[in-house]
């Protein structure tokens, strides 16, 4: 059976260096060879063009399209293109980026009508099992995590199976030399050591697909890869893909054997990873083996108690967090922590308030995000939607566009856009708007340290950084350049958004405007 298996990423502007190794499907493929053995000859693939020049030199007979929000476009048109061209082709979908109530399934299996089953939760298994019943021509019982569309428009759901807590069964492609490719292209490794996540914060989709069960995959392969990974790149950074580094008390072991490599090679210069949402003590010990690979990332999202409650999300008390703060720049490390507006329940009162005291507690970087309604995620349900008056708009994510062209050089148009929270019964869009400007100014003058100095010697004399920012806005409106910048300012701030995909769609319809996109202009 011939098999393309597909991770892809908008190529069009974007350089290798910044691209992820396609780990997901590399975990596919290794199982499923490990499985049929040479009963399967499974591609992989990151780069669209590459993809469809295959397609054009051999028709496959099974395509599996890995599907989350930076590519959902761009496998929807290459999918309903391969299907029309090829119609005999079995096309296999799967990844978080999908909800779980069903008229909301029933609804983007739909509009994905090229699919023809959809995997959901755990990928190894069920796509083995989906080959052995599509070469039994379907005779045996459908696997479980399979969804589809019946032809009376009905989803059919083969239902869960269960997450086992060990996943020593999971073969390792890097060692198996199946993602060698992407590693000589530079592209960025990933590293998984555990699946899932415990917490159920509802505007993630993390723990609602592994059902709160974190799963370890075999350490002693684990241990192998990273070496595998450093004789074979010279890559600046590294990703840990884990929900919650630092959970584990195994984890100490592979930040040491990170270090190792990074002493030996002197690569790769960062690793980037998300610690265990309560910082630990075994955090700091991570960050003390690891010191400058890594910026730890202490996510707090809100600081106000109903807040949190309405997100599900347990934060680190406030005084446990300023003392992990006085921890890690002892360290040498700089710190990082983010919020996200606009959340249910937060004010714009309450979000200033926590911006005021993440500056109290000497945090280095504060991002502060947009919040975005993640398809799998429980804030993306009807439900939350009408309890806090949800109102939404469209934008594009930045460089996730491109034009590619097919083996007959037919041009396939794609562009990825998010719906995010514009408003809520707590805060409105106009208020959303005024906090970006403060938001730009926290991102200018402090997290890219351009008057970071001058902040702290503000500090000195116990004015916060944040009111600093407030008088500047306050005072500027006497000045005729910042009238004129704040004015622009607001321009591109509201231009950037659609009110539903159909008008996005039809702007970018416009041929001018595509192809300045595409451009980036």
């Amino acid at each position: 059976m011939q098999i393309y298996l597909a991770d892809l990423a908008h190529t069009y502007s974007t350089k290798n260096e910044s691209l992820m190794i396609p780990l997901n499907i590399g975990y596919l493929k290794a199982y499923a060879v490990k499985q049929h053995g040479e009963s399967v000859n499974i591609k992989l693939f990151k780069d669209p063009s590459k993809l469809l020049k295959a397609l054009s030199e051999k028709t496959p007979d099974l395509i599996g399209l890995s599907n989350y929000g930076w590519n959902a476009d761009l496998n929807l048109k290459i999918g309903k293109y391969a299907k029309k061209k090829f119609p005999n082709i079995t096309f296999i979908s799967g990844g978080p980026n999908i909800d779980d109530e069903t008229s909301n399934r029933v609804n983007f299996l739909k509009e994905n009508d090229y699919i023809d089953y959809y995997l959901t939760d755990g990928g190894e298994e069920p796509f083995s099992e989906i080959i052995t019943w599509l070469k039994n021509s379907k005779k045996n019982e459908i696997p479980k995590n399979i969804i589809y569309l019946e032809k009376n428009g009905k989803l059919f759901n083969s239902g869960r199976r269960p997450i086992k807590k060990e996943a020593n069964h999971i073969s390792s492609p890097y060692l198996s030399g199946y993602l060698d490719e992407f590693l000589e292209l530079n592209m960025v490794p990933l590293i998984e050591t555990n699946r899932g996540c415990p917490f159920r914060c509802t505007f993630c989709a993390w723990g609602m697909a592994s059902h709160d069960i974190v799963s370890r995959l075999n350490i002693d392969n684990t241990l192998l890869e990273i070496e595998y990974i450093g004789k074979r790149t010279k890559v600046n950074n590294w990703i840990i893909c884990d929900a919650n580094f630092g959970i584990l008390k195994r984890d100490v072991e592979i930040a040491k054997a990170i270090r190792k490599e990074k002493d030996k090679n002197n690569y790769p210069k960062k690793c980037h990873m998300w610690l265990s949402k309560n910082t630990s003590e075994r955090n700091l010990e991570i960050a003390e083996i690891l010191e400058d690979m890594i910026v730890p990332v202490m996510a707090i999202q809100s600081m106000d108690e109903e807040v949190l409650e309405n997100i599900k999300r347990d934060n680190i008390a406030p005084e446990t967090y300023y003392k992990y703060q006085k921890r890690f720049h002892s360290m040498g490390a700089t710190t990082y922590s983010d919020l996200i507006i606009p959340l249910p329940g937060e004010s714009n009162e309450s979000h200033l308030k926590g911006v005021r005291k993440l500056f109290d507690m000497d945090v280095d970087i504060i991002q502060n995000h947009n919040m975005r309604l993640l398809p799998g995620s429980e804030m993306n349900s009807d439900k939350i939607r009408k309890k806090f008056n949800f109102k939404t708009k469209y934008r594009l994510i930045h460089g996730d566009s491109g034009s590619y062209k097919t083996g007959n050089e037919e041009e396939i148009k794609s562009y990825e856009l998010e719906e995010s929270l514009r408003s809520t019964n707590t805060m409105s869009e106009e208020e959303v708007f005024k906090l970006r400007k403060i938001h730009f100014l926290i991102e200018f003058a402090w997290n890219f340290r351009i008057y970071s100095d001058l902040f702290k010697i503000a500090k000195k004399f116990k004015i916060n950084q944040l009111d600093i920012i407030l008088n500047f806005l306050k005072n500027g409106k006497k000045d005729s350049n910042l009238v004129e910048f704040w004015k622009l300012f607001d321009e591109a701030s509201k231009n950037e958004w659609f009110n539903s995909k159909e008008d996005a769609e039809k702007f970018f319809s416009d041929k001018k405007n595509f192809n300045n996109l595409i451009n980036q202009e």
